[in-house]
């Protein structure tokens, strides 16, 4: 997902220019790659392939980046936005992640508690 990111931003050609782009990919790949990352440092800290991030905390972690970015950030600097589309991104990040990212790496791997 990551490279995905970057290679939007270094070759926007590729994706046609799309505005959406431009405008909601980072939004989009927030949660994947912010949770992706608690999950790895979990996993490892844990030594528990089997770890998921709580549904609690996801939604936490959504709604603390919502109203950071979205609410407190636009007040503060006069060169952030707030977008009510950005949290649709959020959400929808985080809808990709609970569903195909977040689960046990699966029964009988090493490491498994």
């Amino acid at each position: 997902m990551a490279s995905l990111l970057i290679t939007a931003h270094r070759f926007p050609a590729l994706f046609g220019g799309a505005r959406w782009v431009d405008s909601y990919l980072d939004d989009l790949l927030l949660m994947p790659l912010v949770l992706g990352g608690l999950l790895l440092a979990m996993r490892i800290k844990s030594g528990r392939r089997s770890w998921v991030v709580p549904v609690p905390l996801a939604v936490a972690a959504l709604v603390g980046y919502a109203v950071y970015f979205e609410v407190f950030l636009p007040r503060m600097s006069p060169h952030a936005t707030g977008d009510g589309l950005d949290v649709v991104a959020y959400a929808v990040g985080l809808l990709f992640f609970m569903t195909f990212l977040n689960r046990p790496a699966g029964a009988g791997d090493q490491g498994d508690n």
